[in-house]
């Protein structure tokens, strides 16, 4: 038996081989991490031990890992699966994107989930672009899409107009502020704050409730997506710039891949003519290749 895990920001997809059957199963849980740590992960070890019930059984695993903490995920992974032989690779580090690039005959790949990076190969060599994190660049990213969210609320909330659908879901306020002195803006303002999340993750997670708002016909929440889709052809474009290409072939992949229908007019309105492919299952098929080589 074989396995495949693709960790990312909120959670872990994992992908059970068993012959010519297949098993998804999901973990709950930020297990990518920004710094690495000796401790195994609780979280991660005991989750796949209660889904992987032969887990005696499992003889190799690949890991696509979007965070920092390789070894860590190795030991983790190693404790949970002892007979396995385990491979883990740093998303960042490209192994597992240039298996996608080959699989899928495309160019540039843009994994967009709770971050946002791009992958484009050619005669020049490989190119990685964005994907330094919240603070330094994500665009087009689930994080990028809630911390847009929460802007675009606060700015409705100080507005004096009508509130979209988004704003009341996130900040459980009715109505823009209108208060006669300036301590109950300050109530009002820490009231919202508190609701507001802070974690990286936690922000990326609002991304479904943006979706959630564009799918009850909230233009706010569209604009939103629309947004995203432009940042994510303006990062494909940059990097076929960068490898030297021309009309390359585009792979789109990652979680964001799930609302592609919000944001996908947008996207081709600045990708042109160019071949796109739009999967959320690519990493999982190019792990399963991975784990498949001996």
């Amino acid at each position: 038996m074989r396995l495949t895990l693709d960790i990312g920001g909120s959670k872990t997809r994992g992908v059970l081989l068993h012959g010519n059957k297949e098993e998804t199963f999901s973990v709950v849980g930020g297990f990518g991490r920004a710094a690495e740590d000796d401790e195994v992960i609780d979280g991660l070890y005991t989750g796949l031990r209660n889904v992987v019930h032969a887990w005696e059984r499992i003889e190799r695993v690949a890991v696509n890992l979007g965070g920092k903490n390789k070894e860590q995920i190795w030991r983790t992974v190693s404790a949970a699966f002892p007979s396995a032989t385990v491979l883990v690779f740093r998303e960042s580090e490209g192994d597992v994107a240039l298996k996608m690039l080959s699989l899928f005959s495309c160019d540039v790949l843009v994994m967009a989930g709770t971050g946002c990076i791009a992958f484009a190969k050619s005669d020049k060599g490989t190119r990685v672009l964005d994907g330094w994190g919240k603070d330094f660049g994500d665009d087009g990213s689930g994080y990028a899409i809630g911390n847009r969210a929460l802007r675009y609320a606060c700015k409705e909330l100080d507005g004096g107009g009508r509130l979209s659908l988004l704003t009341k879901r996130l900040t459980g306020f009715t109505q823009a502020f209108d208060f006669a002195c300036i301590r109950d803006y300050t109530l009002a303002r820490d009231t919202v704050r508190q609701r507001f999340p802070a974690e990286r993750e936690a922000v990326a997670a609002i991304a479904k409730t943006v979706v959630a708002c564009a799918e009850e016909g909230c233009a706010l929440s569209q604009k939103i997506l629309n947004e995203c889709g432009e940042s994510i052809a303006e990062i494909a474009l940059r990097a076929e710039k960068n490898a030297g290409l021309n009309n390359a072939s585009i792979l789109l992949n990652g979680g964001l891949t799930r609302c592609y229908a919000f944001w996908e007019k947008a996207f081709k309105e600045k990708v042109g003519a160019r071949r796109v492919l739009c999967m959320d299952d690519g990493i999982d098929r190019a792990l399963k290749n991975i784990v498949s080589e001996e």
